[in-house]
């Protein structure tokens, strides 16, 4: 799955109302990106962010227990996306069904890229109707 132009402006604001404005203002997708080849991730970002982060350093485990911890609709979207990873599609179809999106069958970078972006996304928007 990709994110077509209407299915964006959809999630959006159901992500606006979940998220709050913890990553640096500074951050954009590719320093994100860049962070993984440091040992620790960036300071302020969300649970979401930091299970994103967790994932695609090879540590599911951490991953897994932060996606827990984050109840919001962002935290189950990343909850399904790790089960997706981790081969269980029964569990990942669940968080999906909680995070209120559709199963995805992308390749797993793909979609990693595309909640990454996302959120990326909903922030920008929130900085800048808080400005």
């Amino acid at each position: 799955m990709q994110i077509r132009n209407g299915e964006i402006f959809i999630i959006l604001p159901f992500l606006l109302s979940t998220l709050t404005p913890r990553i640096s203002h500074n951050m954009k997708h590719q320093d994100f990106k860049t962070s993984l080849s440091t040992d620790t991730p960036p300071p302020d970002i969300s649970p979401a962010m930091h299970a994103l982060w967790h994932q695609a350093k090879g540590d599911w485990d951490a991953a897994h227990r932060l996606a827990q911890s984050d109840k919001s609709p962002t935290g189950c979207w990343v909850h399904a996306h790790l089960h997706r990873v981790e081969g269980d599609k029964g569990n990942a179809e669940y968080w999906y069904r909680l995070a209120g999106k559709p199963v995805c069958t992308s390749r797993l970078g793909d979609e990693w890229d595309e909640i990454v972006s996302a959120l990326f996304i909903v922030l920008e928007q929130k900085e800048t109707r808080q400005s």
